[in-house]
């Protein structure tokens, strides 16, 4: 895995932990499995880093909500932005 990756992956996760979002969004991930066939490492390492929580599961689809995520996504964004 190229350094680059790395640290993006570190990064998405410092974010959700300090967002206190990182359990929310791996049970997400986990529980629609809606890449049954990727681990979430593996998931993270190949998927675009501004598209991490776009492609991980159907926000509609979860507990927390459409609205819910796509405000943790913004965040996400602007998170990378200043980076």
């Amino acid at each position: 895995m190229e350094k680059k990756q790395k640290e993006i992956i570190k990064l998405f996760i410092r974010f959700l932990k300090d967002d206190g979002v990182y359990y929310k969004f791996k049970m997400n991930y986990l529980i629609q499995n809606y890449h049954s066939h990727l681990k979430i490492g593996v998931f993270l390492r190949i998927v675009n880093p501004r598209r991490i929580l776009i492609n991980a599961f159907d926000f509609s689809l979860s507990e927390e909500g459409m609205d819910y995520w796509m405000c943790i996504n913004s965040k996400w964004e602007l998170f990378l932005i200043s980076q």
